[in-house]
């Protein structure tokens, strides 16, 4: 991980971080998968209140943006399935025994981490010795190949498969 903050003139201030993550859960038990997800963000936020001389009555005056990206595993033991014993089947030599994935869910082994990237704008301002005030955002997050187990004919022996699928937006002010 990293981190680091840049000021200028107790005005302009940008902040950068990284992060890599390996996943435990997105790795298969040969050792495959893509396990592994970088993650950065950057922010920038100008007092503009100290770069330009205001009235009297206005007393601070911020503008902000930001930019980030991150990522998500999946739940424990879902991409690594066993065999459990499911019972017996009758056959001419006696009764065979029947497995079944412990789990149910066939594994995929090309999933994905999850991916989301967001934005924010936004500013801030106080007046009147900081009687009043306003703070506004606009922000927009895109959550991407989303991990999902999606149901499988009854005939496979399993009862749903995942996949990485989506791209589901939020945003407001």
């Amino acid at each position: 991980m990293f981190f680091s903050d840049i000021s200028w003139k107790n005005q302009l201030f940008l902040s950068v971080t990284g992060r890599n993550d390996w996943s435990s859960t997105l790795t298969y038990a040969n050792g495959s998968g893509n396990f592994s997800y970088f993650y950065p963000s950057v922010s920038l936020s100008w007092l503009f209140t100290e770069t330009f001389e205001m009235p009297a009555w206005f007393d601070y005056g911020k503008l902000r943006a930001s930019w980030a990206h991150v990522g998500n595993d999946y739940a424990p033991y879902a991409i690594n399935p066993g065999f459990s014993r499911a019972g017996t089947i009758q056959s001419y030599n006696g009764d065979l025994p029947r497995y079944s994935f412990k789990n149910e869910q066939m594994p995929n082994l090309n999933i994905r981490p999850e991916d989301k990237k967001s934005i924010e704008v936004g500013f801030e301002t106080k007046f009147f010795k900081n009687r009043l005030g306003l703070d506004f955002a606009y922000y927009k997050d895109n959550t991407y190949n989303q991990i999902l187990a999606i149901p499988e004919n009854y005939y496979t022996g399993v009862s749903s498969q995942l996949i990485n699928a989506g791209n589901i937006q939020n945003k407001g002010i």
